[in-house]
């Protein structure tokens, strides 16, 4: 939407806002396929649950991501989803921006799902035993948590290299 609107500063938060998503979204990629990984290829959300205790590193990351997706204050998605809200505003559509953040409560529920069908409730019998991701696995995931919140906090950074890309 950021670019597609068109002004200077949309496209630059557009860019900023695919960046972020490429960075939340690769996280709950790895996130995902760490618990399919260590529950031997199950692939059905209502088959899981409670790999929290098992999982805190792969559960922390997929909070954070999801975080990151809905735009959530202190992560990128929050800064790059309000530079493109505060844009459409100033820029006379505020119907748009309305639109944008209902798409964002569908996000809220699906991504609910997501953590909490994985995470939380009852452990089966059958993960009881399940170990943690491996290192190879838990390493990206710690990487692409803290580059959601070091980019929610410190925008800059990114902003920086976008805007001289656009230059």
């Amino acid at each position: 939407l950021g670019i597609a609107f068109g002004t200077s500063i949309s496209v630059a938060s557009g860019m900023f806002h695919f960046f972020n998503h490429a960075i939340f979204k690769a996280l709950l990629f790895i996130v995902v396929g760490t618990v399919e990984y260590r529950t031997n290829g199950v692939r059905d959300l209502n088959s899981l649950g409670g790999l929290i205790k098992k999982m805190p590193v792969a559960f922390i990351g997929g909070l954070i991501g999801i975080c990151g997706l809905i735009g959530v204050p202190l992560t990128n998605g929050f800064v790059s989803k309000w530079m493109i809200y505060k844009t459409l505003i100033l820029e006379g559509s505020p119907f748009l921006a309305f639109a944008a953040l209902l798409g964002t409560w569908g996000t809220i529920l699906y991504s609910y799902k997501l953590i909490h069908h994985m995470f939380l409730g009852q452990l089966p019998e059958k993960y009881e035993n399940i170990k943690r991701a491996p290192f190879s696995m838990q390493l990206p995931i710690v990487i692409l948590s803290v580059a959601i919140i070091v980019f929610g906090i410190l925008p800059g950074i990114p902003i920086h290299v976008i805007n001289t890309i656009g230059t």
